[in-house]
């Protein structure tokens, strides 16, 4: 099938990137469906599957769960560099040291991400992270409860979800098999390395 976009298609992807851009988060059908006037959420979801298969976007479970993977039919490509490895699993130590470049569109991820880091492990794996696949992070932009981040504790990295209840920072695995990491005020060094704004696949197992 051609990969190529109609006007009605270019048009909702622009109000999908458009939406991002003021909110950083995904639009809801229904908030889709008023910025194209269009009174049918069956037919936002109709464009929505087109350019799923188009490779355009890419759908999570829940209400926002848009993920735009290229934001037009014209992109540049871009190297981000690979950075040492985070840990999946048991913490390990993450040396940041530029092991090679992947080359990635500038609409892959709603933030072009700082670096990709290698992860090593299966914690993540109920989020789509496994094994040797490429996170891609960004540094410096705000982190919720819920966000996947990668974490520095006490000198090793680890990729979680994270959450504040209380005075805790909580690290949960995406994986029944591993415990949460639960920061207290213990003493223990504890430093946000950037955000997770996407995965590249690298294990198809």
């Amino acid at each position: 099938m051609a990969k190529h976009l109609t006007v009605r298609q270019k048009e909702i992807l622009k109000r999908i990137n458009e939406y991002f851009s003021e909110h950083q988060i995904a639009p809801t059908y229904k908030e889709l469906a008023e910025r194209m006037k269009v009174n049918s959420l069956a037919t936002i979801a109709k464009y929505i599957k087109v350019l799923v298969r188009k490779g355009f976007l890419q759908l999570l479970p829940g209400h926002r769960g848009i993920i735009i993977l290229r934001s037009s039919e014209d992109e540049n490509l871009l190297k981000v560099p690979i950075l040492g490895t985070t840990a999946g699993g048991p913490p390990i130590l993450a040396q940041e040291n530029i092991k090679g470049y992947e080359t990635v569109s500038t609409g892959t991820f709603v933030y072009i991400p700082d670096f990709l880091l290698e992860v090593k492990g299966d914690s993540m794996l109920e989020a789509g992270i496994n094994n040797g696949d490429l996170v891609a992070v960004k540094k410096g932009i705000n982190i919720q409860n819920g966000d996947i981040v990668v974490f520095l504790v006490d000198e090793e990295s680890t990729v979680k979800r994270f959450y504040r209840e209380g005075g805790n920072i909580i690290l949960k695995p995406a994986n029944p098999n591993y415990p949460n990491i639960v920061i207290r005020d213990d003493g223990r060094y504890l430093s946000p390395i950037g955000k997770v704004v996407g995965v590249i696949k690298k294990n198809n197992t």
